[in-house]
């Protein structure tokens, strides 16, 4: 799909517009969400996740559950700080399964995995 995009991208002169006009066009795009007695019939546990919830995840949630996907994910609670790579300068240690609700939010800088989704920034 990605490929496809942007072939279309650059056949459309690399017009944002039109670009935006044929996604928000798709019939894939404005498909609904909600259950339909079709729906149900064909797919009853949502198996495909046809009925899925429009939901935009946010960093901490997309860091955990790419942590949970992959059973990295640990519960352990209590410990030392713990520190991301660049905020290690900080003191404490590292440990890259800990949930990011462990993770320390600072006024000056950020985790970087947290910044590359959109996470709790900087204030400015």
């Amino acid at each position: 799909l990605l490929d496809w995009l942007s072939v279309e991208f650059i056949e459309r002169d690399w017009s944002m517009r039109r670009i935006h006009k044929l996604i928000v066009m798709s019939a894939t795009y404005r498909q609904t969400s909600h259950a339909t007695p079709a729906t149900q019939a064909t797919d009853a546990p949502n198996r495909w996740h046809a009925r899925a919830p429009r939901l935009r995840m946010s960093a901490e949630m997309v860091r955990d559950n790419a942590l949970t996907i992959s059973g990295l994910l640990s519960n352990k609670m209590h410990g030392p700080p713990i520190y991301p790579p660049n905020l290690e300068v900080f003191g404490g240690t590292w440990d890259a399964t800990h949930p990011s609700m462990w993770l320390p939010q600072m006024k000056t800088v950020s985790a970087a995995a947290c910044m590359l989704y959109g996470g709790a920034g900087l204030l400015m």
